[in-house]
């Protein structure tokens, strides 16, 4: 029997897979790929550079870390000249590349590079047992007897150093400009041999910034996770999915979603375009206005919380308890972000009980990204918002 917990976190999440666009949609193909080669020393300096022209978002993690045997292994096969799987990167409008898939052998390599670990339980290079990289001079400072402690072969001997730092990766690079759904689908198919990313978690190393952080912030709101009710997972960051597609129509509504040119970004029935446009955005935008945003979010959930309850986003079900609700969680959290609307508390949750048993309205969430389902959600929000504030 399946347990309730198996079952899909909110309904829509199906947007979030890789696959699903059709020909009809897809765009022109704008692509250049270019193999690169880089050596580890080449990629750690550009990670080091400040600001970093190698960006590896520290919020675009799989749940499973690299333990430091896996690191070590992997740097027991780069000292003996094994070929490592490609690493791919794309290539921003600036210039820098960002890491898409191969961020966790980076990782563990530039940790090496800065002692975070020491090497263990090696199969061949075993006499490398419990060795660093190399003290940096800042840190021999720090250790009373350094001539002892480098005699007892504590560190790499420089020629194993030279040879770490010499290795080179073989990469691709998608170079800028470069549509996201063309990369979205490039990386799907690099991924099939293992667990492949989704689209939101392709977008949180492609638009790496101001819009990543604020977004790993506000799925950490104990806010959130209570209107929630803990049910939407973070693992695939489906949390975060929720939360830029509420923020994305919420700025779409308010006109407030510009592109560097200062144009309106509007929606166009492409999520995925939609959702990227909105993270550069953001990337993009004043401290001030992302903290306003944050705030705003806050508040929306308070507010919900405290007037319609934590189990508002499921949709009545006389058998069963149903899944979040991806579209009723964006539209009433629009209709929420409007503090007037808890005034008058009798009559919001009489329209809410009207909204959820609304045919029409209910109707929107198939198809839930099409636009006139879109449009027909929000024109329905609307309604109500007007119908709550004009019964004062």
């Amino acid at each position: 029997m399946k347990k309730e917990s198996d079952e899909a976190e909110f309904e829509g999440e199906e947007t979030l897979d890789p696959e699903n666009y059709s020909e009809d949609t897809y765009p022109s193909k704008n692509l250049k790929v270019e193999r690169a080669q880089y050596s580890i020393f080449e990629l750690y300096r550009k990670f080091k550079k400040s600001p970093p022209n190698l960006i590896m978002d520290p919020e675009f993690q799989r749940a499973d870390v690299w333990t430091d045997k896996q690191k070590s292994e992997l740097v027991e096969s780069i000292l003996m000249g094994l070929p490592l799987p490609l690493v791919y990167f794309t290539e921003d409008k600036d210039g820098n590349i960002i890491v898409v898939d191969g961020k966790q052998r980076l990782t563990a390599i530039f940790d090496f590079i800065d002692n975070k670990f020491e090497i263990t339980k090696l199969k061949i290079l075993k006499e490398l047992k419990g060795k660093k990289f190399k003290i940096p001079e800042k840190q021999q400072q720090q250790i009373p007897d350094l001539e002892s402690f480098l005699d007892k072969g504590n560190t790499l001997n420089s020629k194993l150093q030279g040879n770490l730092e010499d290795y080179q990766l073989i990469s691709y690079v998608i170079k800028h400009p470069t549509e996201d759904r063309i990369k979205f689908d490039i990386f799907d198919r690099v991924n099939r041999g293992g667990t492949r990313l989704n689209n939101q978690e392709m977008r949180n190393a492609i638009y790496s910034g101001k819009s990543t952080k604020l977004l790993k912030r506000l799925s950490e709101l104990e806010a959130f996770k209570g209107v929630t009710e803990n049910s939407v997972r973070s693992e695939r960051m489906k949390d975060r999915y929720l939360i830029i597609r509420f923020i994305s129509f919420y700025l779409w509504k308010n006109v407030r979603l510009k592109d560097s040119e200062g144009d309106f970004i509007d929606y166009k029935s492409d999520m995925n375009d939609f959702i990227g446009r909105t993270m550069d955005c953001i990337n993009k935008m004043s401290d001030i206005y992302i903290e306003y945003i944050e705030n705003m979010f806050i508040k929306t959930m308070k507010n919900i919380s405290n007037n319609l309850g934590n189990d508002c986003f499921r949709l009545p079900s006389p058998d069963r308890k149903r899944p979040i609700s991806m579209g009723l969680f964006e539209a009433l959290s629009y209709l929420l972000s409007d503090s007037r609307i808890v005034e008058n508390i009798d009559i919001l949750k009489l329209k809410y009980n009207q909204l959820v048993n609304d045919e029409e309205f209910i109707s929107s969430f198939i198809n839930v990204d099409n636009i006139s389902k879109v449009t027909k959600r929000f024109e329905i929000i609307e309604r109500i918002k007007q119908e709550i504030l004009n019964a004062k």
